[in-house]
Parts: C-alpha cells; sequence; structure tokens
C-alpha cells in the first residue's frame, strides 16, 4: 500500500499554499526582479493576485454559485480598499477573457508597476 494521504485542511491550504507559495511569490516577484519598462512582471504578478483570488473565493464562499473573484474582491479585499468592490467584475473579466489567454489587459486597464499613484484608477 502506498503512503497515508495528507488531509488538506483549509488552514493548511491557508499556511502553505497562500502564506508560503502565493505571497512568497508575490514578495520575490516584488524584491528580486528589476524594475524596468517591460518585463518586470506586472502580469505574472496581477495573474498571482487574480488566481489566489479565485481560491480564496471559493474556501470562502459557496465557489458553485459564485464568481470567485468578484465574491473575495467584494466581501473580503474591499475591506482593505473600497475600491476593490466596484471593480470586483472587471478583475473577474481580466483574468477569464483577457489577461490569462491573451497576456494583455484591454483599452482603459492598465497593468503596471510600483505606480501606486495609478492603483485602482480608470485611464
Amino acid at each position: 500500500m502506498g503512503a497515508a494521504a495528507t488531509k488538506l485542511t483549509v488552514e493548511r491550504v491557508l499556511e502553505n499554499v497562500v502564506e508560503c507559495y502565493l505571497f512568497g511569490d508575490l514578495d520575490s516577484m516584488k524584491t528580486e526582479i528589476t524594475l524596468k519598462q517591460c518585463g518586470s512582471v506586472a502580469y505574472p504578478m496581477v495573474m498571482a493576485v487574480l488566481s489566489g483570488s479565485e481560491m480564496l473565493g471559493a474556501l470562502s464562499s459557496d465557489a458553485k454559485k459564485t464568481n470567485r473573484i468578484a465574491t473575495y474582491w467584494r466581501e473580503y479585499m474591499a475591506r482593505i480598499k473600497w475600491r476593490y468592490s466596484e471593480l470586483a467584475e472587471i478583475a473577474a473579466q481580466a483574468c477569464r477573457h483577457g489577461i490569462a489567454h491573451n497576456y494583455l489587459s484591454w483599452p482603459g486597464v492598465g497593468v503596471v508597476r510600483d505606480q501606486p499613484h495609478r492603483h485602482l484608477r480608470r485611464e
């Protein structure tokens, strides 16, 4: 017989997947990749955030009945900054019909790095 299966609890997912891998990867991208005009991992950072939002939305809501990214942004990210709530659908659409498939956003949605004055603003 094979080794006993390890039970994957919500606590283990939060500790290992979210805090260790997701946050660790985002920190590495932020601190270890040199900021430059192009190729500064802005899109991979956005995809990591959206993918993490999807996972956390699944863990925190009825995953079969909701748009997990939008739900997570409205219910939890908006507690940090209210603008996340009104951009929840755009985030979900960006993941589903933009960045994940085309590696591009669309007109009016910019993906930049280290420009906090542009964060959550329409252009």
